[in-house]
């Protein structure tokens, strides 16, 4: 697992063409693995330790484009166990932006699920996933009693996203 920790490091400090390749690698290896909870955990701990700009939004990316695996990780991991080491306010943005951006079908309900754990997050990928019941959802909290960063993001997503 330390050379894949290397690999996401040295993504992190690529640019251009390696970088693309890099962020590739990372994403297949996760897609191939055997087990790709370690490798998605390890990723994430990776890039959001880094002091580096642009860190969350490159775990985000990198989430977003494993599919199934990221799917398999909310299950297995996430909702039987609930124990993940380390897991703070980036983690679980990362994690829940992760699942709005990408194009699973269960995308919603894991929002729903894990919006206790980062609702800034989840009004953010309420934005990403979109639809009826998205815009429903997020007319709530703007409108409801959640503080209210989260209540103006949600009114700034609606904005930005739905009208």
């Amino acid at each position: 697992m330390l050379r894949f920790e290397y690999q996401v490091a040295r993504f992190q400090r690529a640019m251009g063409d390696q970088r693309d390749a890099a962020r590739s690698a990372i994403i297949q290896k996760i897609l191939n693995a055997d087990n790709p909870d370690e490798y998605i955990q390890t990723t994430v701990q990776t890039l959001i330790s880094s002091a580096r700009p642009g860190r969350l939004d490159d775990a985000v990316d990198i989430l977003s484009e494993c599919g199934p695996r990221l799917e398999q990780f909310v299950n297995e991991v996430l909702l039987q166990s609930m124990q993940i080491d380390d897991a703070d306010e980036d983690f679980w943005y990362v994690l829940i932006r992760g699942i709005g951006k990408s194009t699973l079908p269960s995308a919603r309900m894991f929002v729903r699920m894990l919006w206790p754990n980062s609702p800034d997050a989840a009004v953010e990928a309420l934005g990403d996933i979109g639809g009826d019941e998205s815009l429903k959802r997020l007319r709530e909290v703007a409108a409801g009693d959640s503080p209210e960063f989260v209540r103006n993001l949600a009114a700034e997503i609606i904005e930005e996203c739905f009208e």
